[in-house]
């Protein structure tokens, strides 16, 4: 999805749009009621760690886009990988 008028814009792309659909969906309150708690004196929420991990995995996955034809390149001329 390509956002072309936004307040939010910044280096991560659409992830303000997700975190809103997150918050709209109530995420945070799904987790909070069917997670175990969490320590009181955490500074986090599951919320939190759940967002954590999908701005991680989308990170990871443009990366590996990024990286993939590069790697598939230059690992052939490597005798013992191949």
């Amino acid at each position: 999805m390509k956002v072309r008028y936004s307040n939010n814009i910044n280096a991560f792309g659409g992830v303000n749009f997700v975190l809103q659909e997150f918050d709209k969906l109530k995420i945070g309150n799904i987790l909070y009621d069917n997670l175990p708690s969490l320590s009181p004196k955490s500074s986090y929420s599951w919320r939190d760690i759940f967002i954590l991990f999908q701005v991680f995995i989308s990170v990871v996955e443009t990366a590996w886009r990024m990286l993939r034809p590069f790697l598939l390149t230059n690992l052939e001329v490597i005798p013992y990988l191949t």
